[in-house]
């Protein structure tokens, strides 16, 4: 018997190439978006949260503020969008802005007028775009409606300051003032200067005016400027000169002031009205128009009250609606002879000449005149006059029918 043949593990190749697979995850959704804020007075009470004026006048679709927030992933998961965040249950309820998702511009969606609530407390998020789950994070707005009792002006006198110099250094600006006060300062907006000659607003188109409002910002309640605290840190001679130092080096000062045509102390100037300026009419000239004009309507409105109010105590209305006969007796007689009062005794029959009279002077009241050669018929005499025999009992007039004794004829 031949022997087993031993088996020889063989060793095989592939023919194939190995090569080395880098895989490199670019990004993952790991971090949530993060707005940015101004530079705002260091308080806890002003961390994370956005704080806007906007002015009462303004007209809907008016931009109060623009929030901003960025991820630091890559991506879509860097794309980020802006939502309201439980609106129904702001301060108030359901506040009249408009969110844009996709910027974050915030606007007005009505017109506000003085009866309007002056504060709005409203929450935005922010959320990215990223898989599988979105991130997102929330902030809170407070904005607040001007007045102008609120304005405040900060002159940068000329030469050369013109609002397109100043406008770089506005932050700048804003941030001294805030250091200087210890209030969030919100500036509104950049003008020309305005000075006054005499009592005639002119214009400097070589300085500035820099209008801002201050937010108080532990009740985050819009500054009075004539109250306590505004004035101490704004409006005094030590605090204007403490500004003016601050601000050596970035703009000159001149001065802060109140708007003209604002009341301060004892200084006011003649100004149109909020509203007429609102619609445009800002000369004094259609300000007197329309102030004649609703002056006239007020005086019309009163004369037609008087009348309607006069009309029912009049006493020729109030005899008309108490007795309507006599009205009708006036009107197709022309003249008549009013009745005579009556004696019991007389009615009762004695006194026969008075009842005669009685009787004549109550055919004359209640039958109409008529031709002397037309000849009255029964079916023509008026309703309320009824024919009776001789010796039969009748009510003569109308008038007497609230009388119970009868009279009789003879």
């Amino acid at each position: 018997m031949e022997p087993l043949l031993s088996r020889k593990r063989r060793q095989t190749y592939t023919s194939y190439p190995t090569v080395k697979v880098l895989i490199m995850v670019s990004d993952t959704n790991d971090n949530a978006p993060l707005f940015k804020y101004p530079v705002y007075p260091n308080r806890t009470s002003t961390q994370n949260k956005y704080f806007a004026a906007v002015d009462m006048f303004a007209p809907a679709n008016t931009r109060a503020i623009t929030v901003n927030a960025t991820d630091a992933d890559l991506g879509r998961n860097a794309e980020v969008s802006y939502a309201p965040n439980a609106w129904t249950t702001a301060t108030p309820p359901n506040p009249p802005f408009l969110l844009s998702d996709a910027d974050g511009s915030v606007r007005t969606a009505a017109t506000f007028n003085r009866n309007s609530t002056i504060k709005y407390r409203f929450g935005v998020i922010a959320q990215d775009n990223g898989l599988p789950v979105r991130l997102s994070s929330s902030t809170e707005l407070i904005v607040n409606l001007i007045q102008d009792k609120n304005r405040m002006i900060l002159v940068v006198p000329g030469p050369n300051k013109e609002p397109k110099v100043t406008i770089p250094s506005l932050e700048t600006i804003r941030r001294t003032l805030q250091t200087a006060t210890g209030q969030v300062v919100l500036i509104e907006r950049v003008n020309p200067r305005q000075y006054l000659e005499g009592s005639t607003i002119r214009d400097d188109p070589t300085g500035t005016d820099i209008w801002f409002v201050c937010v108080n910002p532990v009740t985050y309640d819009i500054c009075v400027r004539d109250d306590a605290e505004p004035t101490n840190a704004f409006m005094t001679n030590e605090a204007k000169e403490k500004i003016r130092n601050m601000l050596n080096g970035v703009v000159p000062m001149e001065t802060i002031r109140a708007p003209f045509g604002v009341t301060t102390g004892q200084l006011a100037f003649k100004k149109t009205s909020d509203i007429l300026y609102q619609y445009g009419f800002a000369s004094d000239v259609w300000a007197a128009l329309i102030a004649i004009a609703a002056f006239i309507i007020l005086m019309c409105i009163i004369v037609i009250v008087y009348c309607l109010v006069r009309r029912p105590r009049d006493p020729r209305f109030l005899a008309a609606r108490a007795n309507p006969y006599d009205i009708y007796a006036a009107s197709q007689i022309g003249s008549h002879v009013g009745p005579v009062s009556l004696a019991a005794s007389e009615i009762n029959g004695h006194g026969g000449a008075k009842i005669d009279d009685i009787e004549e002077q109550c055919l004359e009241y209640n039958i109409e005149s008529v031709p002397a050669q037309e000849q009255i018929t029964p079916q023509e005499q008026p309703e309320y006059v009824q024919i009776r025999e001789p010796n039969t009992s009748s009510f003569i007039n109308p008038r007497f029918q609230g009388m119970s004794e009868l009279v009789s004829y003879h």
